[in-house]
């Protein structure tokens, strides 16, 4: 019987979902042809090297990254998978891992790597020129949690519900997109609510009151699926302004909805606007030909409900056949086997 190849995954303190949605998730179906070993990035040691066949290192933090891709395939030979995700596309300042993520030898990481996944086609546009030897690979989600998954029913559901989920560094996005046409929809129509999970500007609480459902407490990323099934949205706003860091951004937001038959209202974002042929997602954008504003977009989705429901089904069936963890499996185990000799 053929030796297992042992394939070494290593990140940087990082205990929250972006490790476990951009690795663990898929390779875990890839157990049976490699072997798996976590590390931390800080925890490497020389010798480490002589058991591994190959590494994969999730998001190049710091500099530190430079000197393990360097003694890994300049003093062993082994090859240096890196992946890639938004958080190195200029970091907003007000994001929780500003501090943590310190690097200015971005490029250097990622010429001197074997191999570069990316998450988004963004990111490969912005950097895909540093090394000729790269990969997209999106988000995905779950085929065990989510095989046979039947909408959760809501009793408590009570009046047409916009939601909007996310964290601290979204306070921006939720300002300067869609807030203002959020007011004055809610202003005409008193009989629908808003529920904002985590973060929720304080113009709304002053103003609506009870019309605003605000859920301040955080939940475990694993845990998302389950607190996600709970929302008694109609309709997901993804706010995103038009910077390189949303633009790089996955359209994660579509593949923690769709699940729950939730359709959203998004920025045309990067890879959120790939998705328009599909007819899985409202876009708006307030002042831009081609699009319509949030104002607009909350109306058609409050007039036309049935119509809205119909796109949160072919959301739902474009992400649970097309972005299921064993498709982003398939693509990582290609780029193992072209790295590992």
């Amino acid at each position: 019987m053929e030796k297992k190849k042992r394939i070494g995954i290593a990140s940087f303190n990082c205990s929250h979902g972006l490790v476990w949605q951009r690795l663990h998730l898929p390779l875990r179906h890839l157990r049976h042809e490699f072997e798996f070993v976590t590390f931390d990035v800080k925890d490497i040691r020389h010798s480490d090297a002589f058991y591994l066949d190959a590494l994969v290192l999730s998001q190049p933090w710091n500099d530190a990254y430079l000197h393990v891709i360097e003694r890994f395939r300049t003093h062993y030979r082994i090859p240096v998978i890196i992946d890639v995700d938004d958080l190195v596309n200029e970091l907003p300042s007000d994001h929780p891992d500003y501090l943590s993520f310190r690097t200015n030898r971005l490029n250097q990481i990622i010429q001197s790597s074997s191999h570069v996944v990316y998450s988004t086609e963004f990111l490969k546009y912005r950097l895909g020129h540093l090394n000729r030897n790269h990969s997209v690979i999106s988000n995905s989600i779950s085929a065990d949690v989510y095989e046979g998954y039947k909408p959760r029913a809501k009793p408590y559901k009570n009046a047409f519900t916009v939601g909007w989920t996310g964290g601290q560094s979204h306070r921006g996005d939720q300002y300067f997109t869609f807030l203002d046409d959020l007011r004055r929809f809610l202003r005409e129509k008193p009989d629908a609510k808003a529920y904002f999970h985590i973060l929720c500007p304080e113009i709304l609480l002053k103003e609506f009151g009870t019309q605003i459902i605000y859920e301040p407490e955080p939940c475990e990323f694993l845990d998302y699926p389950a607190v996600s099934a709970t929302y008694p949205f109609d309709v997901c706003l993804v706010g995103l302004t038009d910077c390189n860091f949303n633009n790089a951004k996955s359209d994660l937001k579509l593949l923690e909805m769709a699940p729950n038959h939730i359709p959203i209202i998004a920025s045309p974002r990067s890879d959120f606007i790939r998705h328009k042929d599909r007819n899985v997602m409202l876009y708006a954008e307030n002042n831009k030909d081609g699009y319509k504003s949030w104002y607009e977009q909350l109306c058609w989705a409050y007039d036309n409900q049935s119509e809205l429901k119909e796109i949160g089904k072919r959301a739902a069936e474009y992400v649970l056949t097309e972005r299921l963890s064993t498709k982003a499996a398939d693509e990582w185990r290609e780029v193992l086997n072209k790295c590992v000799i």
